[in-house]
């Protein structure tokens, strides 16, 4: 993925809502991280002028060789996560929640 796709999926996330969740791929064939979630807020909207190349390092393995897989708003995450919850038989925040 480009600095550019990075940028323009961000970028829509970040157009409906300053809370982002990017969903991130460590691509170093050692490192025992694989999927790395990073949920921030972008109150001052100036996230997209930080993004440049190897813009993201893996947190365990320091590489950045990272592709960006997904990014959503935090609340379109919270659906997926509770759709894979619920598919899991699990509730979100737990009982009675």
């Amino acid at each position: 993925m480009t600095r550019t796709d990075a940028r323009r999926m961000i970028g829509a996330a970040r157009n409906r809502s300053e809370a982002v969740v990017l969903w991130i791929w460590c691509d170093r064939g050692r490192c025992p991280v694989r999927h790395i979630r990073v949920e921030l807020i972008d109150q001052g909207e100036e996230l997209l002028r930080f993004i440049s190349d190897g813009w993201l390092r893996c947190p365990v393995c320091g590489t950045d060789r990272t592709k960006l897989e997904v990014a959503r708003t935090y609340d379109e995450q919270r659906v997926e996560d509770e759709v894979a919850c619920g598919e899991m038989g699990f509730v979100l925040g737990g009982e009675g929640a």
